[in-house]
Order: structure tokens, then C-alpha cells, then sequence
């Protein structure tokens, strides 16, 4: 997002590539240790070691926008899947 650089007026794309358009966060020493504590483990199949905290697009889109101090439109676009 070049939310950053946008003038005040001005709208910004953001794009979305899959339905539901929801991203997990995951801090980078949480995915570590769960990495390693999976790689010690006999686990051998599919995990998730995402956060149960979800977060979509749109979100944040705003999140970016109060963080920067910018207000402006966006408008979403959906691309290929």
C-alpha cells in the first residue's frame, strides 16, 4: 500500500487475491519457535501456526491509514485467484 505517499485527496488501490480477502498476523519469533517446536515434534501432518486474531483488507487499509496519519479513499480491486 502507498498509503505513505498518497496526497490527502487522493484514493489508493488495494488489492485483494483471494475470498475471503483475510489475512493472519504472526510474529516473526512466533513463527520460529513454532517452527522449531514442530520440527522436535512427530507431528506429520498440516498445521496452522497463524494467530486466531483475523484481519481483512479493508482493515487494514485503515489500520495503514491511522498508523501513517493519512486520511484518503481507497477503493478495493479484486484480482486473480
Amino acid at each position: 500500500m502507498r498509503i505513505i505517499q498518497t496526497l490527502p485527496l487522493l484514493a489508493i488501490k488495494v488489492w485483494k487475491f483471494a475470498l475471503p480477502d483475510i489475512i493472519i498476523f504472526l510474529y516473526v519469533d512466533e513463527c520460529v519457535e513454532a517452527t522449531i517446536r514442530l520440527m522436535h515434534s512427530d507431528w506429520a501432518g498440516p498445521v496452522n501456526i497463524g494467530s486466531d486474531e483475523m484481519v481483512s483488507i479493508n482493515q487494514l487499509a485503515r489500520m495503514v491509514m491511522d498508523i501513517s496519519g493519512k486520511k484518503c479513499q481507497y477503493k478495493t480491486y479484486t484480482g486473480p485467484s
